[in-house]
């Protein structure tokens, strides 16, 4: 496959994800049960760890419960995680006209972008457009007005909270690209996440006062809730071939051409992908840094890095979604289409949401995947014009999606609310 086509397609498959962009220049049930009979053991091996019962091991390496008593010795085994027939469904879906949803607050407010109609337009290409601006909305209150964060003559975007949901990190849109500020969101006062320009849809929270994100240079930086910023993998300026005749040819390539995307901490690891499709694992402890795969498009492990999403290219026209262990195993497959993207892991990790486009009669659409069981749930959202934005509410029951529509010359945006029963 040629570079120019690869690099193509791969924009193709971006294009979803990255549709706010185009606006922006425009302008608990559902979780898995488990029967009395588990409960109880539960029950029984806390009270036994409790009282210093001690241990021996399974044959897989995993540890047993042992319990003494003058006449005998009980062994408990731990039970596997116990596969059901429940699967997913969606109770009812709300849409929401003329906003972008972009995170929850809380359970019933969530963060949305919409044009502030309170502020100065701007006149582009004969048309007056008024900055989008980021808002608090109360699902629960459909008739109060939203409130507005910071009114600011800049559009705003991309909006993740961190988990305790005291900060927000947000960017300010520059044509393809962005700034970087992180909120306070009791003060609603913000510092900037450094001078360099962020791809408009990446970056995540580390914990809860340290964000990623890589610069459009190529350079991969963290910053914490006070502004302060660390370059942690500074952007490669030689790209050299693998075999050692070549070296002497190494080529000096600028460093907005070598893209990295995905990048994303787990304890002193970071993972990230090239603009190769190579998926990067850097040790920021040894500075080692190795291939974990190839053909990677997507890479999104869960908070804990026990499982991970993970999107490969198979040909030139297919991608692949598969989750695997924290070893990168393969433990199920999920999906098969022209472009998957999208992936969001549920809070307590065992449900995997995730948008399908494919040609011809192929698969389409949202799905939400139990990842014990390997049943998956579709939910009846139009995914072809989707933003590729995908959040879980804080108790799982729900999910945010956010589709962008056509409309008279003019990008419309419809959020979606999807209830799970």
């Amino acid at each position: 496959m040629s570079m120019g086509f690869k690099l193509r397609l791969k924009a193709k498959v971006r294009s979803a994800y990255e549709m706010e962009v185009n606006v922006m220049r425009d302008a608990n049930k559902g979780k898995r049960k488990r029967g009395a009979a588990f409960l109880l053991l539960n029950a029984c091996m806390l009270v036994l760890t409790a009282c210093g019962g001690q241990g021996t091991m399974n044959g897989d390496g995993t540890e047993r419960e042992v319990i003494k008593k003058p006449d005998k010795t009980i062994t408990v085994i731990d039970n596997p995680p116990v596969e059901t027939d429940h699967q997913m469904e969606v109770a009812h879906i709300d849409e929401l006209k003329g906003i972008q949803g972009l995170d929850w607050l809380s359970e019933n407010k969530i963060i949305v972008n919409k044009d502030n109609i309170k502020m100065k337009p701007a006149t582009i290409e004969g048309e007056q457009r008024y900055p989008r601006n980021l808002y608090i909305r109360d699902l629960a209150a459909p008739d109060q007005e939203d409130k507005v964060l910071v009114e600011a003559p800049d559009n705003q975007s991309f909006a993740l909270l961190s988990a305790d949901k005291k900060y927000l990190f947000y960017k300010k849109n520059i044509e393809d690209t962005a700034t970087g500020y992180i909120m306070n969101m009791a003060t609603r006062e913000s510092v900037r996440t450094g001078k360099g320009e962020l791809h408009a849809n990446e970056g995540e929270w580390i914990d809860n006062e340290r964000v990623i994100f890589s610069l459009i240079t190529g350079s991969i930086v963290t910053s914490d809730v006070t502004g302060h910023t660390e370059v942690v993998l500074p952007v490669e300026e030689i790209v050299q071939n693998a075999t050692k005749a070549s070296e002497r040819n190494a080529t000096i390539v600028p460093k907005a051409d070598y893209s990295i995307l995905n990048a994303t901490q787990r304890g002193s690891t970071v993972y990230y992908t090239s603009g190769q499709d190579k998926l990067y694992a850097y040790n920021l402890e040894t500075k080692e840094k190795k291939i974990l795969e190839r053909k990677v498009i997507w890479f999104v492990p869960t908070h804990d890095n026990t499982q991970t999403a993970l999107v490969k290219r198979t040909s030139e026209t297919e991608m692949e979604l598969t989750v695997t262990d924290s070893g990168l195993q393969k433990k199920l497959t999920l999906a098969k289409g022209t472009q998957i993207y999208g992936m969001s892991w549920s809070p307590d990790g065992t449900k995997l949401v995730y948008m399908v486009i494919s040609q011809g009669d192929g698969v389409n659409g949202i799905f939400v995947a139990d990842t014990v069981s390997g049943k998956t749930t579709p939910i009846a959202v139009d995914a072809k014009n989707g933003s590729g934005l995908l959040r879980w509410s804080p108790s799982g029951s729900k999910l945010l999606t956010s589709s962008a529509v056509l409309e008279d010359n003019k990008y419309i945006f419809y959020t979606y609310v999807i209830s799970f029963q």
